[in-house]
């Protein structure tokens, strides 16, 4: 592939384990996690749990899931490994706001798409609504994918059964897996569009939202009521940083004139990862990584 800038798209960052392997791809899980104007990538190989490749594309700006499907299409065809049909397993992850959390006692499949537009606006397009169990937290979570997208991925990959997913529910599993202890510790990962908030006690998910950011002050302003609802001391209390930025970054310096034990998070404990990846910080690309489930 022309590797560094297309029309379509440009390339962030690649990073490739030597050991990689493409007839192993039998036993390689493929994620591809696709958000408004970025999609990652990654490859694990399942036996040990050893990340054997990570990229990062930033997508041509578009106004239609048409135009962005056209983009990712190309990055397809253009890539050297991604129409492979051999993997073991084939995880699509989505971004965005049409999803919904719902504990398992309410769920009614029959009214799934009452649930889901409680939270979400309906779409324009084709659409289905999948969900994700997650067993133990007794919830499920709706989110709604343009039919668009589903016909692409099973077209791509005939006679594969694919798992499909929502950005929610990979942060949520990295975060119950991460975070330890009797009381509520908050998680916050600053992703490009948007910014998380995590809070988890005793491995079970008290809190969990999206927040789209507009202007720079909402990153403090949502925080801050998270924290006041769930009676989280920002003065004291150990609050964890994903995403991309750094300690030199005006997020990073804004968020800590706030919270006082503020740290940069580290990779789910269960993924293994070569020297290559030093180049990338231990508190980047946390929800890929967590698509990952061990």
């Amino acid at each position: 592939m022309n590797n560094e800038i297309t029309t379509d798209f440009k390339l962030l960052k690649k990073v490739k384990d030597p050991n990689f392997d493409i007839d192993q791809l039998d036993h390689y899980q493929l994620s591809v996690m696709i958000g408004v104007r970025d999609l990652q990538l990654m490859v694990v190989d399942t036996r040990n749990a050893r990340v054997m490749l990570l990229e990062d594309y930033l997508l041509k700006e578009s106004t239609t899931d048409e135009d962005k499907l056209h983009f990712v299409s190309q990055l397809y065809y253009e890539h050297h490994l991604l129409l492979a049909g051999f993997w073991k397993k084939i995880k699509i992850i989505f971004k965005g706001k049409k999803f919904s959390l719902i504990p398992e006692p309410l769920y009614d499949e029959e009214n799934k798409a009452a649930l889901l537009y409680i939270n979400a606006k309906p779409s324009i397009l084709p659409h289905s609504i999948l969900n994700t169990r997650h067993n133990e937290q007794n919830m499920i979570n709706l989110f709604s994918v343009d039919q668009i997208w589903l016909d692409y991925f099973e077209k791509t990959y005939p006679g594969t059964k694919l798992e499909f997913s929502h950005q929610s529910s990979v942060l949520i599993y990295g975060a119950v897996r991460m975070i330890t202890g009797g009381s509520n510790a908050m998680m916050l990962y600053i992703d490009r569009f948007s910014m998380h908030v995590v809070v988890v006690k005793s491995g079970k998910l008290q809190f969990y939202n999206r927040f789209e950011i507009k202007k720079f002050d909402e990153y403090v302003k949502y925080f801050r009521m998270v924290a006041k609802e769930m009676n989280i001391d920002l003065k004291h209390e150990k609050v964890r940083l994903f995403g991309f930025l750094g300690r030199n970054t005006p997020h990073y310096n804004e968020l800590k004139k706030y919270i006082h034990n503020l740290h940069f998070g580290n990779r789910p404990s269960y993924i293994n990862m070569g020297y290559v990846f030093d180049e990338i910080s231990e508190h980047q690309y946390f929800d890929l990584l967590s698509s990952f489930q061990a």
